[in-house]
């Protein structure tokens, strides 16, 4: 009874800003409801059993190999001279394959064939960098060190965060 006496003494244009308030109301719980995917995972492409860690050897080796490439192409750029990289490298390889949609836990999608069973493959992710240090001693300057930080990014498509260049204070470079 409350909310109808409620409703009678609201003039049509308070009426119609009640109507439009309510309608946005639920157009917002519908789209939180549909962004949240109802409380279902969206299916993921299923990956290869993680390959066994590599040795602290094998890490370094790839680090370095990558932080010797970047140095050279860094130390060609004009007014920059010498420097030291430091690349850190997250994980190796992973094989990701095509999963069924219907799979609780994600198995991969096999097609039989006239001579087996075949996996579907999706792709490979490499090694993705973590974070790259550029020590210069002509990163003292402000323009130097801003090219130097473009140059990573651009090179190995990390972000500004993942790039720190520091002027070397020793003057003793690469």
């Amino acid at each position: 009874m409350f909310l109808s006496d409620w409703w009678q003494r609201l003039n049509p244009r308070q009426r119609g800003q009640v109507v439009r308030l309510a309608a946005l109301a639920a157009l917002g719980v519908a789209l939180m409801a549909w962004g949240s995917g109802l409380g279902q995972p969206a299916p993921r492409p299923a990956q290869a059993p993680a390959p066994a860690a590599p040795s602290s050897g094998e890490w370094g080796a790839a680090e370095a190999a990558v932080a010797q490439e970047l140095t050279g192409v860094l130390e060609a750029i004009p007014g920059v001279g010498p420097v030291t990289v430091a690349v850190d490298l997250q994980h190796t390889p992973e094989r990701q394959y095509l999963s069924t949609r219907d799979s609780a836990q994600g198995a991969p999608l096999v097609l039989e064939q006239t001579n087996g069973q075949a996996v579907v493959p999706l792709g490979e992710v490499g090694p993705s960098v973590v974070g790259v240090v550029v020590v210069a001693p002509a990163a003292a300057d402000p323009r130097i060190r801003e090219e130097l930080t473009e140059a990573v990014e651009t090179l190995l498509g990390v972000a500004p965060y993942q790039v720190l260049v520091l002027p070397d204070q020793s003057g003793a470079g690469g």
